[in-house]
């Protein structure tokens, strides 16, 4: 017990001598003073997913307030002040920082009060709480407390690189579960690709580009139908395709792609 009053003598010390000291050092050494307390508080809501350093510097925020806010002459300890503020710093953390999805401020409230309380509760009885006892002691309804383990879920966001199980060894991301690659898109591509480049023919010869590839006619069904012969056919055939190519490689030198005869 004796020393209790010794350590609030130097409190009061402290937060004297910080009312005449224009440099801050006063207002540092008091900061690192408590340092330990926001340390012990920011451990009250450690859950293992936000990074504990971030806590505390979410915490140093309201220390920082209750000393430019505290009052040596109102007789009352500092911690008194300084730990509602500390928690509430933190507190706003997971409220404003953490949050992928925008819920209700009191929802999110109710979904850190219901992870710690299920914390809690698992260490003490060393089982799962039901939702009616999670809710009885929260003193919630059991539709609000549904609508806090819905909003606890969408706290935090996973990549899509993410991987779907614990073992990275196959390679599956959250991505690779719905991600489904189309092969017609390279098709779509290869066809408006074409179009432009058949601005160097003339009729004649997208015609009869057109009855061979997209017809799927032989030369000899070709000749028949605009009039000519099979050899006149494949030359004319021959020399479009060559066109197209050279018009592809003067567009697009690096595009890597060829256009070959069938």
């Amino acid at each position: 017990m004796s020393g209790q009053p010794s350590r609030r003598a130097e409190e009061q010390a402290l937060f004297a001598q910080l009312q005449s000291d224009p440099t801050g050092a006063t207002r540092a050494a008091i900061a690192e003073r408590f340092l330990p307390l926001v340390r012990h508080i920011a451990r009250r809501y450690d859950n293992g997913v936000e990074p504990f350093e971030d806590l505390v510097q979410a915490g140093c925020v309201g220390l920082l307030q209750a000393i430019d806010r505290f009052e040596i002459g109102r007789g009352f300890a500092f911690s008194s002040l300084a730990v509602p503020l500390i928690a509430g710093s933190i507190r706003r953390h997971f409220r404003d920082e953490t949050w992928a999805v925008r819920v209700p401020r009191h929802m999110q409230e109710l979904a850190l009060k219901l992870r710690a309380t299920e914390n809690r509760f698992e260490a003490r009885t060393g089982r799962v709480p039901t939702a009616a006892e999670l809710a009885d002691a929260l003193n919630v309804s059991l539709e609000d407390l549904l609508e806090a383990r819905v909003a606890s879920g969408v706290q935090y966001a996973n990549s899509l690189d993410h991987p779907v199980r614990s073992s990275e060894s196959d390679g599956l991301t959250i991505a690779g579960t719905f991600a489904v690659e189309d092969g017609n898109l390279d098709a779509v591509e290869d066809a408006v690709t074409l179009e432009r480049l058949q601005d160097c023919l003339d009729d004649r010869e997208r015609e009869i580009l057109r009855l061979r590839f997209t017809e799927d006619l032989h030369q000899s069904e070709i000749a028949d139908i605009i009039g000519c012969s099979q050899m006149h056919v494949s030359r004319l055939l021959r020399g479009a395709l060559a066109r197209l190519a050279s018009e592809a490689r003067r567009h697009d030198a690096s595009s890597g792609k060829a256009i070959v005869a069938a």
